[in-house]
């Protein structure tokens, strides 16, 4: 056995050096196909593992709750909020239309700190973010803090999210950082200081220590310092594409009194508790006494970000599999023209005393060895890959994406690689079995065959048409001999 499979080895690796064009040509195909499914799955292996690495300061808390009025919520509970005076409602007009939105008044900001310190005695501590602007308004790009310009250079950014918090507390794990190093409790000392988003800087041309005017506001704000985008937008999908999108900037409570009459109002508040095991009770808790909120916590947070991510992952598995079925095009292509070129080589073999399934095997080891071969070189091909697409996947994410190795992703592409290549090299190494002895003696004859009984059958019928037709071709040229015979004769009688 030992000796058969060295044999095979040999003479497979001798075939792959003597074809390296083909040869090259199938595993480029191979390592395609392989380094797609590893570079994707890598990809979604980091994906997952960034936004479940620190799910607290990704929430900005152990819980963050909003107001949740919505087509699917009982008017009633609506009702309640608004009667209890934890909600409070505002009115915006949106093309003739008008449209509610709701915020949490600092008073039920209170009423929840109050119930929580009743039932949860020392556990709950609150913070919140204040609008400034109505998201209608923001849409459009009207109404106060929506629109930032900047006297030195001339330039205008509209839809501009306002960030209106505690800074001395917020967030409440994790760091805002500027890029010169400086937390926000640091660099938001006085009203008039600002810190802007790297969109808001870039299209303004300011910097640190430059003016800039804020609609609405009675006077000019000081730019205290830049941010990259990932530190304020955590997922763009829940409510920050305008953030991600336009830009934002942050301003201290203190702040407000520059806006003239801007009512105090949460529209996000965040809960940070002093055993985050008790995250579930809480929350149940917290649902059960105001279900006009709608709440989510890190568990919830959790559940989201696996579930994206198997969903991610099962996406780029497919694509994956599609290239490489793709590319299995070329390895099919190689190994027939393979099999086709060695029929003369695999005659002598089974002259000598090989039999078809030895052949077969022979051919089939061959594949194999392209399989991983071409596997390998596919995934550091993905690993490569990912280097090139993992920019586009942190602009789209608004997060950083360190690099991982993920060796599932390896594993399987390596795996997929080799059963892919075997299956679809598999027929034509069926074909060369049925090669038969008689080609090295009729080398003219080299058709190959087809695998299977029914194509061995169409391949003898096929011998039997041409021996057929060579026989009457043979008729006629006696014929013709006979008649110019014929004709030859005749002449010397007419002379």
């Amino acid at each position: 056995m030992a000796e058969k499979l060295g044999f095979y080895l040999r003479h497979s690796f001798n075939d792959l050096r003597v074809n390296g064009q083909r040869t090259f040509f199938a595993l480029l195909c191979i390592a395609a196909g392989v380094a797609a499914i590893v570079s994707l799955q890598t990809l979604a292996a980091m994906i997952g593992s960034a936004l479940t690495g620190n799910l607290q300061e990704n929430n900005r808390g152990d819980i963050q709750f909003q107001p949740s009025p919505s087509v699917l919520d009982s008017e009633a509970n609506i009702q309640r909020g608004l009667d209890e005076g934890v909600l409070v409602k505002s009115t915006t007009t949106f093309f003739g239309q008008q449209l509610d939105e709701y915020a949490i008044s600092t008073e039920g900001i209170a009423a929840i700190q109050s119930w929580a310190d009743e039932n949860f005695p020392g556990q709950v501590e609150l913070t919140y973010r204040q609008p400034l602007v109505a998201v209608i308004e923001l849409f459009m790009g009207t109404g106060k803090g929506a629109a930032i310009s900047a006297p030195s250079t001339g330039k205008q950014i509209t839809q501009v999210s306002p960030l209106i918090i505690d800074a001395a507390v917020y967030p409440y794990y994790g760091e805002v950082i500027t890029t010169d190093g400086r937390p926000l409790k640091d660099a938001l000392q006085n009203p008039t200081d600002i810190i802007i988003s790297e969109q808001v800087a870039q299209t303004l041309g300011v910097a640190a220590g430059d003016t800039v005017r804020i609609s609405g506001a009675s006077e000019d704000f000081t730019v205290r310092g830049v941010v990259l985008t990932e530190m304020e937008v955590k997922d763009p999908s829940s409510g920050d594409i305008f953030g991600a999108l336009f830009g934002f900037y942050y301003l201290d409570r203190h702040s407000l009194d520059l806006f003239g009459d801007v009512i105090p109002r949460a529209d996000t508040v965040f809960v940070r508790l002093q055993d985050p095991a008790r995250v579930v009770e809480v929350d149940d808790a917290l649902r059960a006494a105001f279900p006009y909120l709608r709440t989510q916590t890190t568990e919830d947070l959790r559940q989201n970000y696996t579930d994206l991510s198997q969903n991610i992952d099962q996406l780029v598995t497919i694509m994956g599999l599609v290239s490489l079925l793709i590319g299995s095009i070329g390895i099919v292509n190689t190994m027939q023209v393979i099999v086709r070129r060695r029929m003369i080589e695999v005659a002598v073999l089974k002259t000598i005393g090989l039999e078809a399934n030895q052949v077969t095997v022979l051919f089939l080891v061959e594949a194999v060895i392209m399989g991983i071969i071409g596997s390998l070189a596919g995934i550091v091909l993905g690993w490569l890959a990912v280097f090139a697409i993992r920019g586009a996947a942190e602009s789209l994410l608004a997060t950083d994406l360190p690099f991982l190795f993920a060796p599932r992703a390896a594993v399987s592409g390596l795996v997929v690689g080799v059963v892919v290549t075997v299956i679809f090299g598999f027929l034509p190494t069926l074909t060369a079995g049925q090669v038969r002895p008689s080609i090295v003696l009729r080398p003219q004859d080299n058709i190959i065959p087809r695998a299977g009984r029914v194509r061995s059958l169409q391949c003898a019928v096929g011998l039997v048409l041409v021996d057929v037709m060579s026989i009457a071709r043979r008729i006629c040229t006696l014929r013709m001999a006979v008649m110019n015979s014929e004709v030859n004769r005749t002449e010397p009688s007419v002379a």
